[in-house]
């Protein structure tokens, strides 16, 4: 589940101008054309993004009216399904032909030279192929994967078109992931996910005539797969003599590093662990040339600092090269540069890295400035997981200031220090700050199942919905109570498993929180496992719902404590009508029953949109919303992007 109270205002005693809003700005990319200096950009506020053509050397943009990047669509023969080669000029593509008694498909090669597609060649394949990779330095060759018989079996096949022959085939059970070609093609590795206790990076040499594998085996402490949420598992060097590869044998996501060289005798010990010293968990590696690694991963000494790494294979020295990465966007080459995203305030910059000189820039695009009046400070509480206080510089904290617990969704997610990398969390961030700068004060959490403290934080949560996260919520409270001599009222707001978490919290400790604003959230849990069928959320339950053992789904029950709501606590549910991940009739059957009970309930219905947001006006909707229900008297520019 996403991969999504505050303050009242003291009248004569808080009184100040309301800063300007912020606009949230992010981007995606792809390259324009076959050219390594230019980039399709796609930038601007939330909800109303434009797109620009961006130059990689100068890193100037201009808007443009292109979209994207249209392949060449003229084949010589209509097709199902096309694969196109690195540099475009190949395209392999399929045709179908059934009939009563069989499905024939046939494969077809052609060039394009002088502005047209040569005739088919057919080629002498017959399965059913799912994927296409093509080798960087061999053009006239491909490794396919075709699609799993009915006993799960797949096979991979390297095969060379110019001589239309297979050289290499090798079968393969069980389920296989990140597949990842060497440039040279002779190598193939990829992940095979928790198996019985076990998971493997395994690597196949595809060698004509033959095909030898090699495992890295290594047991996890429990039945929930982690290492499929990082941005790349498999990465192998230009010159494909090396490889690197993410595990987590030890409850943390490492980068790992192997000589193809010598890969004599194989196993776990022998592949070099690669910032674990410095690195909390890492999410995502690159080689920008033979003798270098790049490791992007978050800090020990403080987890939401997410960092890129660059690792000298001869020097064996680690560096620290790019500050505040954005952990959404993998790294990417573009030339001789690596493109990822930086965040900088409300923003979220695309920069170009320059591996040589280990230099970074970022491309010319107009960026919001974060307001001047908000103070933003990381917190550390006893169990290890972190806080983000925001305070308004210019408002008193007084016994009528409001304090308010943000619960990011997930829950293997994790907060931000400013605006998350994750779109569809930075706006719920900039909502925050909107709170915040009407003067409340504003504690974003992690809790039990964040992502970025490693496994154990992450499996504090299994069997323990409604537990382990509540008491960290209460934790947190009476940690910043302390902090701040707070004396006023407390409330939790919170999105998709927030959402859940935020009124879980208010039911099982009522005496200390007001209220609760849940957005886009779960309020019963056995109704959407068995929508789901299978999701994390079953391991976290032990399955389904089970008459005769509903102890954990009890435990984690909203309902089962709500008598001990009072009247003045106040809860208010705000969902999207088109949410495809929880049923919106979930919000609508919890204020029905809440609204039977006689307690203090309100829903605000936010039509056409899914379980994550994506107008602006509906995020302006849910800031207007939590702010009434705190009782500010928010000013006319409040609430609004500009």
């Amino acid at each position: 589940m996403n991969k999504i109270l505050l303050f009242g205002i003291c009248g004569l005693l808080m009184i100040f101008s309301p800063a300007p809003s912020l606009a949230f700005t992010y981007n995606y990319y792809k390259p324009v054309g076959n050219t390594n200096s230019n980039l399709l950009i796609s930038w601007g506020p939330f909800g109303s993004l434009e797109n620009y053509n961006c130059d990689t050397n100068s890193y100037s943009c201009l808007k443009t009216d292109r979209k994207k990047f249209s392949e060449n669509d003229d084949l010589p023969v209509a097709s199902d399904q096309i694969w196109y080669g690195p540099n475009k000029n190949l395209a392999i593509y399929r045709t179908v032909e059934k009939t009563s008694s069989e499905k024939i498909i046939r494969y077809y090669v052609s060039s394009y030279f002088q502005n047209q597609w040569s005739s088919g060649k057919q080629l002498l394949i017959t399965d059913d192929i799912q994927k296409i990779y093509w080798p960087e330095s061999n053009q006239n060759e491909i490794v396919f994967i075709a699609a799993a018989d009915s006993r799960g079996k797949r096979d991979f096949a390297r095969f060379n078109f110019s001589e239309n022959r297979e050289m290499t085939r090798v079968s393969v059970s069980g389920s296989v992931t990140n597949e990842t070609l060497s440039p040279d093609g002779l190598w193939l590795a990829y992940y095979a996910p928790l198996d019985k206790g076990v998971k493997s990076t395994v690597l196949l040499n595809l060698l004509a005539g033959s095909a030898k594998e090699y495992r890295f085996d290594y047991a996890v402490p429990k039945n929930w797969e982690l290492l499929t949420d990082e941005n790349r598992l498999i990465a192998f060097s230009p010159n494909s003599r090396r490889l690197a590869f993410l595990e987590d044998s030890h409850g943390f996501s490492v980068a790992r590093l192997v000589n193809l060289t010598d890969i004599q005798p194989l196993s776990l010990s022998t592949a070099d662990t690669i910032g674990s010293d410095t690195i909390n968990t890492a999410l995502d590696i690159w080689f920008p040339d033979n003798d270098t690694l790049l490791v992007a991963g978050n800090n020990k000494k403080n987890t939401l600092d997410w960092n890129l790494y660059s690792y000298s294979i001869a020097a064996k020295n680690f560096d620290s090269v790019i500050p505040d990465i954005a952990y959404m966007y993998e790294m990417r080459p573009v030339g001789r540069q690596i493109i990822l995203g930086r965040l900088s305030g409300p923003n979220l910059v695309p920069v170009l890295y320059n591996p040589e000189t280990k230099k970074f820039n970022e491309l010319n695009l107009k960026k919001s400035v974060a307001s001047g009046d908000l103070s933003k400070e990381v917190v550390s509480f006893n169990n290890g997981l972190n806080g983000v206080l925001i305070k308004n510089k210019n408002a008193k904290t007084t016994s009528k200031t409001p304090l308010v617990i943000w619960l990011h969704g997930g829950p293997f997610r994790q907060i931000a220090k400013e605006y998350h990398s994750y779109p569809s969390y930075a706006v719920y961030d900039w909502v925050l700050d909107q709170l915040a700068l009407q003067g409340a004060v504003v504690l974003k959490i992690d809790y039990a199942g964040s992502y970025g403290y490693g496994n154990e934080t992450a499996y504090n949560l299994v069997n323990n919905f409604g537990k382990n996260d509540v008491n960290d919520v209460y934790d947190a409270l009476a940690a910043i109570e302390k902090k701040l001599d707070f004396k006023g009222k407390a409330y939790l707001m919170g999105n998709s498993y927030g959402g859940y978490l935020a009124p879980r919290a208010l039911s099982a400790h009522p005496e200390e929180f007001s209220g609760a604003i849940a957005i886009n959230g779960v309020f019963e849990w056995r109704t959407l496992l068995n929508y789901l069928k299978t999701s994390l959320f079953n391991v976290d339950f032990n399955g389904l719902y089970d008459p005769s053992a509903p102890e954990l789904y009890d435990q984690a029950s909203i309902t089962a404590a709500i008598a001990k709501l009072t009247p003045e606590q106040k809860i208010v549910i705000i969902n999207g009508t088109a949410d495809k991940t929880i049923n919106p009739d979930q919000s609508y059957t919890f204020h029905e029953l809440l609204k039977n009970a006689g307690k203090n309930v309100e829903i605000v219905s936010i039509p056409g949109e899914d379980h994550i947001f994506s107008k602006t006006s509906s995020i302006e909707t849910i800031c207007k919303t939590s702010a009434k229900a705190l009782g500010l008297d928010a000013g006319a520019d409040s609430c609004q992007f500009k």
